[in-house]
């Protein structure tokens, strides 16, 4: 609960020591003069309050310019009102470039379809090679095929074992059966 007969004891630190020690800012000018305030008021009472009515003295010099300062935007801003309206400027000065832009394009567009049909043609004869590999694969095999066939073919079972001749002649039949066949 707060009390508010409560003592507080504070205590002096090294930091409220050095917080003396900061510089403070200069005291703000002295108060007009009471000449300078006569001559304020004045002139504040002499100015008219009415917007409109004003004090029929409208000369250019008594106005101020209090436009915000001079940046790209309020530059651009004044002299758009300052020149009278014109037709907008293209970046492209004349037609010729613009033709010459589309030609450009027309150009790379045909580059593209040749080296899309350059690339499909390439990936065409990647496909035939590959299919010419499984073809020459396949034909190594069955000359492989053959070879052994013929060796069994050419087997003398003589000097084998009961197991291994028949095994052999079996063979053998397999082989004529195929052959046949195809």
């Amino acid at each position: 609960m707060f009390d508010p007969n409560a003592q507080v004891f504070t205590q002096e630190t090294q930091f409220t020591v050095e917080m003396g020690s900061i510089p403070k800012k200069p005291p703000r000018g002295g108060n007009f003069t009471m000449e300078e305030d006569k001559l304020l008021v004045s002139a504040w009472l002499n100015t008219s309050m009415d917007p409109i009515q004003g004090d029929n003295n409208v000369v250019m010099d008594n106005f101020v310019d209090v436009e915000r300062p001079a940046g790209r935007k309020g530059e651009k801003e004044r002299s758009f009102q300052e020149q009278p309206m014109k037709p907008m400027k293209r970046k492209n000065k004349d037609i010729t470039s613009s033709t010459q832009f589309a030609g450009a394009l027309d150009e790379i567009k045909e580059c593209k379809t040749k080296l899309v049909e350059k690339k499909l043609e390439m990936l065409e004869k990647t496909c035939d090679q590959k299919e010419e590999k499984i073809r020459i694969k396949k034909e190594r095999l069955e000359m492989d095929k053959f070879k052994e066939d013929e060796r069994v073919m050419m087997m003398d079972p003589n000097g084998l074992s009961e197991e291994q001749q028949e095994f052999y002649t079996y063979r053998k039949m397999e082989i004529l059966e195929k052959r046949r066949v195809k």
